[in-house]
């Protein structure tokens, strides 16, 4: 059972140059719709902008914390607060009250992710 080597960084660019993030700060990252996302730091309102596809962050499930709950949105393990309803389907609150739509396909998989969680 090989373990897969965890990341604890990634670098980033835009326009205001290139950003090296400790991952364990960045709290979501959000699609902006097209080459367009939005990366979340922790309680704070802080948030940068890159020209990526959010698909290209994929790769950070099996290297890090990070969960794709929905097709926009990737969260980081360590900042959910709990698992809530609306009335559109479930949802996913983060420590700083941001409620983020949970996929009913990735319900199951997210329940047990954060099972696993520590």
């Amino acid at each position: 059972d090989l373990q897969q080597k965890r990341i604890s960084r990634i670098s980033v660019n835009n326009s205001e140059g290139t950003h090296y993030l400790l991952l364990d700060e960045v709290s979501c990252i959000c699609s902006e719709g097209g080459n367009y996302t939005y990366l979340h730091f922790g309680s704070s309102e802080k948030k940068i902008l890159i020209s990526k596809n959010i698909g290209e962050f994929e790769y950070l499930s099996d290297v890090s914390d990070f969960f794709r709950i929905h097709q926009s949105y990737f969260v980081n393990l360590k900042y959910v607060r709990h698992l809530g309803k609306s009335e559109d389907g479930d949802v996913v609150v983060l420590k700083n009250g941001e409620t983020l739509p949970l996929s009913r396909r990735k319900k199951d998989e997210f329940k047990e992710r954060m099972a696993k969680f520590h």
